[in-house]
């Protein structure tokens, strides 16, 4: 099974965005590390901005079987229905998720520890944002994927 990792981050809140995720194998080999600046908005909306552009990106990537997982508590229970979302701008975003995810049934959701989330920090110097608490260039290199470069934005605010 394929291991995935999203984070969302925003410097300032609201501030720039970027959303980041890696990919890997079933073998435990990254085949994928993104880190991509999204615009302006609050740190909510990079979090579920992240988890849909990941499931874009496995989507795209025919990866059927993966263990998704983020370290925002907001994101994975609104998306597994355990909470309400109580915030209409981030009602269509956790729509999208359940509705990509609602296609694959052998993808799993959960929520991890931000220790354990790879994809914290990765690439912040490459998305051209600094974080406090990562330091500033001290992310690792990312590749932009080429299916998200030329994809639409349209499910990003």
């Amino acid at each position: 099974m394929h291991k995935a990792f999203f984070d969302g981050a925003c410097s300032g809140n609201p501030g720039p965005m970027s959303v980041r995720m890696v990919v890997y194998n079933p073998e435990g080999k990254p085949i994928l590390q993104v880190c991509k600046s999204i615009g302006h908005g609050t740190n909510n909306i990079a979090e579920h901005s992240a988890l849909i552009e990941l499931l874009y990106v496995l989507k795209e990537m025919k990866i059927e079987k993966a263990q998704i997982s983020g370290d925002s508590r907001l994101v994975i229970n609104q998306v597994l229905r355990k909470w309400r979302v109580n915030h209409r701008h981030l009602q269509e975003l956790v729509r999208q998720a359940q509705t990509l995810l609602k296609d694959q049934p052998d993808w799993r959701i959960a929520w991890i520890p931000r220790e354990l989330n790879v994809a914290d920090g990765v690439g912040s110097d490459i998305c051209g944002i600094s974080y406090a608490s990562e330091g500033a260039g001290q992310g690792s290199r990312c590749r932009g994927s080429s299916a998200l470069r030329k994809r639409s934005r349209s499910h990003i605010p």
